[in-house]
């Protein structure tokens, strides 16, 4: 499969998209025991500690980045203070919270679920305080681990044919996910909140860099939607160079013979797209059909996934009364759905419950 095989990618955003359907034909229940490490450990290499001490300085996150910035022109050469607090604003523990379950520690920059599954790494030439090396940065205890020693900027830069920004930069730091972290609780869908992040980085850096030109005449929230639907639409038309391969390109078998080339259909098969309309809404259909108190419960827990104790708190009700009404949601989504697996929903038959409630 090539890199570019948009239809794959289409493939894989259909089979991993939410629905009523999916999540009760495919329940997921968080695995506790197993789950992944908050931080990445090198255990055997002693830890660098940074300057914890890093002031506020009362300018908000947008002004501070959208305000102009005078240059005297010449290096800029941070030490070993100024790549700290980098560090710690973009990845460092800002708050930690503690459940029956665990602890779970919230840093600077948001993620799904709390996971956090970027890791970020330092490559760095001599800097004030710092020798040349590649390092890793954990948050747990705010420090460097040295992994390996020298100045490594030249291979970073040859990743990048030689881009100056990079080749020229007195240190880079570099960004690497690890899967585990989030596909433990999002399982397929893990790849779509990757796949996602190069669209959002440019929204992103386009939103801030036209500040200026926003006019109001809408709310904020709104013109960062369009910047980003635009960007995914820029993105597409970047990425349809399938469009123009041959269709005279085949390949040829293990005994030489020529094979043209495959193209599968993607189109919808009018019988399946007429099931799984007539499921999502009988589907639809039940869980409104369900008491708000139990819909709730009910869709903080097998749709949102939250563990008990979360629901808990988020409806202000104990563990024992969230069990409860949990079980009793089920049982009604059960006995409401009930008649359709034998058929009802493309027969046109009446749409009723097993037994009333």
């Amino acid at each position: 499969m090539k890199n570019r095989d948009i239809q794959a990618t289409w493939k894989y955003h259909d089979g991993t998209k939410h629905s009523y359907w999916s999540i009760r034909n495919n329940p997921h229940f968080l695995d506790w025991a197993n789950r992944p490490l908050p931080f990445k450990i090198y255990p055997k290499i002693e830890p660098f500690s940074l300057p914890q001490d890093a002031p506020q300085t009362g300018v908000a996150a947008l002004a501070a980045i959208s305000a102009p910035v005078s240059w005297a022109g010449g290096d800029s050469v941070p030490d070993l203070q100024d790549l700290a607090r980098i560090l710690y604003f973009s990845a460092g523990i800002t708050k930690q919270r503690k459940y029956p379950d665990g602890e779970t520690f919230f840093r600077a920059a948001a993620c799904t679920g709390a996971l956090y599954e970027i890791e970020l790494y330092v490559v760095t030439g001599d800097i004030k305080g710092l020798d040349a090396g590649v390092y890793h940065f954990n948050p747990a205890d705010v420090s460097l681990r040295l992994l390996r020693k020298g100045d490594f900027r030249g291979n970073l830069a040859q990743a990048t044919v030689m881009e100056p920004a990079v080749a020229r930069a007195p240190a880079t730091i570099v960004c690497t996910g690890i899967y585990w972290r989030n596909a433990w609780k999002y399982q397929a869908r893990t790849y779509r909140h990757f796949g996602a992040e190069d669209v959002a980085q440019e929204a992103v850096l386009k939103t801030f860099k036209n500040l200026s030109r926003f006019r109001q005449e809408a709310k904020f929230s709104t013109w960062v939607i369009q910047i980003t639907i635009n960007e995914a639409k820029m993105k597409l038309r970047k990425e349809r160079r399938h469009l123009y391969e041959s269709l005279d390109d085949g390949k040829q078998n293990d005994e030489g013979d020529y094979v043209p080339k495959d193209f599968a259909d993607w189109r919808e098969i009018p019988s399946e797209a007429l099931e799984q309309s007539e499921l999502r809404q009988a589907l639809a259909k039940a869980l409104d059909s369900l008491p708000e108190k139990y819909r709730s419960v009910l869709i903080l827990r097998d749709v949102q996934q939250l563990s008990i104790n979360e629901t808990a708190e988020a409806l202000g009700l104990s563990e024992a009364n969230v069990k409860t009404r949990l079980c009793r949601a089920r049982l009604q989504m059960r006995d409401a759905l009930a008649p359709g697996f034998d058929g009802a929903w493309s027969r046109g038959r009446e749409y009723e419950k097993v037994r009333p409630f």
